[in-house]
């Protein structure tokens, strides 16, 4: 499995980008403010991640007691992953996801409801043993037409919301 982060709406304190599947669009990101790395400096927490390809591992996560997808060998981070949130103050360094953005409060929603399937595609690819990839790039290719990924749409729609760290579950509609 094959995802590619292109941040392409670069503001002061956040990034905002699009997540494809194997070629496929899947969902926006939020991430810290992206910086250029042969001129400016790290700011802990407030910063993205550099520009590249890393593995994914699915690792057990104290904050949400699950197994959660990270980045290894980012440079210069530690504890990268992708996860769920809809603000900047949400993230130190992580990606977020979201079905859509906002540019007027600078965020995405349906956090949850999007990572949900994203979170289903991992496993089941991490299941059958398939190595699974994030490209982040800077630049947004051009793609026309945009084909949004069915798999993660139909996942997407026929989400039921999960609570992490409890064992409820609610309806989507709730």
């Amino acid at each position: 499995m094959k995802i590619s982060i292109y941040r392409d709406l670069f503001y002061d304190n956040a990034t905002i980008g699009q997540l494809f599947i194997d070629g496929m669009f899947a969902c926006h990101t939020l991430e810290p403010h992206a910086i250029n790395w042969a001129r400016q400096k790290k700011e802990f927490g407030k910063t993205a991640i550099p520009s590249g390809t890393y593995n994914i591992v699915l690792s057990p996560s104290a904050k949400y007691k699950a197994l959660m997808p990270y980045l290894e060998d980012v440079p210069y981070f530690s504890g990268v992953m992708i996860h769920p949130g809809n603000f900047v103050k949400d993230t130190q360094g992580c990606i977020l996801v979201g079905w859509h953005y906002w540019q007027n409060v600078i965020g995405v929603y349906d956090s949850r409801k999007t990572f949900a399937p994203l979170l289903a595609m991992i496993k089941d690819a991490y299941n059958r043993s398939e190595p699974i990839v994030v490209e982040v790039c800077d630049r947004l290719p051009l793609i026309d037409p945009v084909e949004i990924h069915p798999a993660f749409t139909d996942l997407y729609h026929n989400f039921t919301r999960v609570r992490y760290g409890k064992k409820t579950k609610v309806n989507a509609k709730d």
